[in-house]
């Protein structure tokens, strides 16, 4: 060790060690960035970010290399070997790049350690090439001890660098592998040379083509500079591309086809933003919904190209009453949503339902003839009746349905009482306190088919509650006092370990799916939790899927994201439910490891009906493909919607096409037949 300190101390130059350590630091982030790529990259792509790698992490090697040796002080050192130079670089980008082929080829145990060994063991052979190229009046000994140590080290540092990048358990893993490479190459440097002795010889080098220092040390830093800039150039065009499909999906996600306006995801998103700016506004936002009257009889009447114009008309004349301030987007098949960013009154909404009811007023020229346009209006404010963009937009549907009653032409503002009032809710919310413990609460079961084959291949679970004097009551009004007065973390475990407990003791090893909320997944040790119902219930974990709302990894995006990491490594399944009607669902794809997608029942209900939901949908599937995540379809309901997924390769459906949820007994019945094709009498 002393040795190893003192040839770093007295037999190198500061200057070309300062620089080399540079280089090799820069070079090493740059390599594992790019190694980084080629385990999350696939076919093609996957082999022209190994090559970029090899290129980048050989290069640095060699730089390096040759960089330490121009700063090793001796007077005995008369050029360096042209030969052998360009052998030893071809060595280094050789040897990376088997090794970082080794580690991400096979998914072996220890696979990983031992590509990064041979990128270690890569280090010290060009090291040694190197040596060889350097033209010395003396005779080299080396102590083979030293080289010994220098080999092992070089092995052992790069397998804890591969190691820490392919298995990262935190966000300090990556500063943790360059340190660690940097620690490779010069342990292997300054371990050799540790144990080098020259003894000066008479005679020169002879007349081999050789480089001096100076011209040696331009080349090296020259050919560095050039890969730094081609793993440059290859991060801009990727980002380029990358940035360009993203605009491309975005659109077809978040606009209406037909009309050119913003769909209800891109409403959705829309209405988020506006509100987030809003809070510290002293100004308001309104939403405003209006659905065409008449429009099914107009459409039975004058057919499909006759409805398709007159949305065009209605978009096109809306838009144009509209100011910088105010969005139109079209969110149903005759409905359409308006976003007012900076109103103060109801008088200002009002007067705006007014213009747009004005322009509608103008009929529709239609083969000759005028076809009535009218529309009734309903809205709600932020901050007044909602805070979220999804509670915003529903509240101001609530309250064009009930102007809808009234008649075209009719102006209607939110009130609590159209809703579920204060009074009903605080009912509800005693009573399903004491819910559970009366054995009011119950589980059913709604099967899930391969699209392909029908074939059940799991169930989702469905929380009832039979209250004692009301009946049923609809989980939308029971499902929410639950998660805003914390009683769903009184019944989450208990939901998790009946459903584990029933799907174990199933014949047919199929999934069972158990939404999760939002208020738990925000809950410290809900992994444990989970933990702990596999364990009691016996069930695989590969049966479990975890269904997540965006909405529930929103609030804390860090918190959530460990806590799907830690539920991953019990083996468990996530899936992301309601894709399309958050606000940024791609986004939330890319940051978040699932293992399946599931179509909103929304986007499947109207196809058939609207092109726009098939687009929708056939984007998702097209997007899921891309990145090998399975997709299931929520609210199948005819056989010409799952004849639609089926011809656009959706994996999954689940609706009353195949069955209506059932209570325990009755998903025995289907969970232990066999074979596991439902009969036609389970079908609905």
């Amino acid at each position: 060790m002393l040795s190893v300190l003192s040839c770093i101390a007295y037999e190198h130059d500061p200057f070309y060690l300062s620089l080399a350590v540079l280089v090799l630091t820069t070079g090493a982030y740059f390599t594992l960035r790019l190694y980084a790529r080629v385990r999350r990259s696939a076919s093609s792509l996957k082999l022209l970010w190994l090559v970029m790698a090899g290129l980048i992490g050989g290069g640095t090697i060699w730089t390096t290399h040759f960089l330490s040796m121009l700063a090793y002080e001796s007077d005995l050192i008369q050029g360096y070997s042209l030969g052998l130079t360009i052998v030893s670089l071809i060595v280094a980008i050789a040897g990376v790049s088997l090794g970082f082929l080794v580690s991400d080829i096979t998914d072996r145990p220890f696979s990983t350690e031992i590509g990064g060994a041979l990128v270690g063991f890569s280090v010290a052979a060009m090291h040694y090439v190197g040596l060889a190229a350097v033209e010395i009046s003396g005779r080299v000994i080396m102590e083979p001890s030293y080289v010994a140590a220098s080999v092992l080290l070089g092995g052992f540092f790069s397998a804890l660098v591969l190691n820490r990048i392919s298995k990262q358990c935190s966000r300090f893993c990556g500063h943790v592998a360059v340190v660690l490479f940097v620690l490779c190459v010069t342990s292997v440097h300054f371990t050799s040379m540790a144990g080098i002795t020259i003894i000066p010889l008479g005679g020169d080098a002879g007349e081999a083509p050789m480089f001096s220092k100076g011209v040696l040390g331009i080349a090296v830093l020259l050919v560095m500079a050039l890969l730094f800039l081609s793993v440059f150039m290859a991060y801009m065009i990727d980002a380029k591309t990358e940035e360009a499909t993203d605009g491309r999906i975005h659109r077809i996600f978040e606009h209406d086809a037909l009309t050119g306006l913003l769909n209800r995801p891109g409403m959705n998103a829309a209405v988020g933003r506006v509100l987030q700016r809003a809070t510290s506004s002293p100004s308001a936002a309104a939403v405003i919904s209006f659905s065409l009257d008449r429009f099914l009889d107009i459409r039975d009447a004058h057919g499909q190209k006759a409805t398709d114009s007159m949305l065009r008309h209605v978009a096109k004349v809306v838009s144009g009453c509209l100011s910088d301030s105010e969005q139109l987007g079209r969110v149903g098949d005759c409905e359409f949503l308006v976003l007012a960013s900076d109103v103060y009154s109801k008088r200002e909404v009002n007067a705006l339902c007014a213009r747009i009811e004005a322009v509608l007023g103008t009929s529709f020229k239609w083969e000759g003839g005028l076809l009535p346009v009218r529309a009734a209006f309903g809205y709600a404010f932020f901050p007044l009746n909602a805070r979220e963009a999804v509670e915003l937009i529903d509240k101001a549907e609530q309250a064009m349905k009930c102007a809808n009653r009234a008649g075209p032409g009719t102006i209607t503002p939110y009130k609590e009482s159209l809703g579920v009032t204060a009074k009903e809710r605080g009912t509800l919310s005693i009573d399903l306190s004491h819910a559970h413990e009366r054995g009011e609460l119950e589980l059913y079961y709604q099967i899930q088919n391969n699209v392909a084959t029908r074939e059940v291949t799991g169930a989702e679970v469905l929380l009832r509650w039979k209250h004692d004097t009301l009946g049923m009551v609809p989980p939308y009004k029971f499902i929410p006092i639950a998660e805003e007065t914390g009683l769903i973390n009184v019944f989450g475990p208990w939901i998790l370990q009946a459903a584990c407990d029933e799907a174990a003791s199933w014949k047919a090893p199929i999934k069972i799916a158990v939404n999760v909320s939002s208020v738990q997944l925000a809950k410290d040790g809900f992994a444990d939790i989970v933990e702990d119902v596999l364990r009691k219930s016996g069930l695989n974990p590969a049966r479990l899927e975890l269904e997540i709302t965006e909405s529930g990894l929103l609030a804390d995006r860090n918190h959530a994201m460990q806590v799907i990491r830690d539920l991953k490594s019990l083996g468990v399944g996530i899936a992301m439910d309601d894709f399309g009607t958050g606000y940024s669902s791609l986004a939330t794809l890319q940051m978040f490891p699932f293992d399946k997608i599931k179509i909103d029942r929304e986007f499947v209900k109207d196809l058939g009906k609207n092109k726009h939901s098939a687009a929708i949908i056939r984007s998702t599937i097209i997007l899921a493909e891309s990145l090998d995540i399975p997709v299931l379809a929520e609210g199948v309901e005819t056989e010409d919607q799952l004849e639609f997924l089926a011809a656009e390769g959706c994996n999954e459906a689940q609706g009353y096409l195949f069955g209506k949820p059932v209570p325990v007994a009755e998903i025995r019945k289907i969970t232990n037949a066999r074979p596991m094709r439902p009969p036609l009498s389970l079908v609905s």
